[in-house]
């Protein structure tokens, strides 16, 4: 159940990354499904570089359809 996460080094920070679900072309992670870039800026805090994660569009669609389906149930629930 546990995936090996592989890491690589974006702009001078390790990234880790799933193999199976990203890759890495020109120094980012990209989506293997829609190809939209995965790992966004870096930022400083409390001294420490991190690299922020984005949303790819396969993302945002899962989580706009996982609202959607909560909401469905929502209303599901007060109707009855």
């Amino acid at each position: 159940m546990n995936k090996e996460l592989e890491k690589v080094m974006i702009e001078d920070v390790e990234y880790s990354f799933d193999p199976e679900k990203e890759y890495i072309k020109d120094g980012h992670a990209y989506c293997k499904v829609c190809h939209e870039r995965k790992d966004g800026k870096v930022m400083e805090f409390f001294g420490n570089k991190m690299p922020f994660r984005t949303s790819c569009k396969c993302d945002r669609d899962q989580r706009s359809k996982r609202k959607g389906k909560t909401k469905a149930d929502g209303y599901r629930a007060i109707k009855e």
